[in-house]
């Protein structure tokens, strides 16, 4: 059992066909120009904020949680940038320590009309398969990712599992006992003879 890109919509609903889900900073001076240039804080600001790589959630939402009512119409795509960016480090790409997001993905916020059209179960079952790979290092002691995907497969999984054995086990004893007629079986199908069966087995 495994994870593969056909599971990635069904399960969380985000697409995978679109732009690339690429975006690269090297060094903190490419960070800070992205915080100034997308985000609209000072340099200062900037260089005070980053730390390896990334951006504190708490600094996030301590500068741009609050939008004036006579906010500009930069600042206020400011705080949707911010949002988006603080949203993308709490779901699909969590960073290990939990408490930060990469100043890279704000690259792919840039252009606010164009952010639905990004493959993002592409980015994220990608970046997952890298932090499981880290994961399987015996020095890791933690995890990155959206591993609530991890979950959603195996309850899924059993799920299905679950219903086909005991869709199997009721069909077996309704051949043994001879209790379901053969020409009702087959116009009801197995969904419907497991329903008919004091209502036990619904799945």
């Amino acid at each position: 059992m495994t994870i593969t890109l056909d599971d990635v919509p069904y399960l969380i609903g985000v697409p995978i066909e679109g732009l690339a889900v690429h975006a690269e900073v090297h060094g903190k001076e490419d960070c800070v120009a992205l915080l100034r240039i997308w985000l609209g804080v000072t340099k200062r600001n900037a260089k005070a904020a980053v730390c390896c790589g990334g951006v504190m959630f708490d600094w996030l939402w301590n500068t741009f949680h609050e939008v004036e009512d006579d906010a500009t119409d930069d600042r206020v795509d400011n705080c949707v940038r911010a949002y988006l960016l603080y949203l993308l480090g709490t779901t699909l790409f969590v960073d290990k320590t939990g408490i930060r997001v990469n100043v890279s993905y704000l690259a792919l916020l840039s252009d606010l009309t164009l952010v639905s059209t990004y493959a993002w179960g592409v980015g994220v079952l990608g970046f997952l398969y890298r932090q499981l790979g880290q994961a399987s290092r015996c020095h890791v002691k933690g995890m990155g990712g959206y591993t609530t995907l991890l979950e959603v497969l195996v309850i899924n999984y059993d799920l299905h599992m679950c219903c086909t054995l005991i869709a199997c086990d009721i069909i077996c004893h309704d051949i043994r006992t001879k209790n379901v007629d053969d020409d009702i079986y087959m116009e009801t199908g197995t969904y419907r003879v497991i329903q008919n069966i004091e209502g036990t087995y619904k799945c």
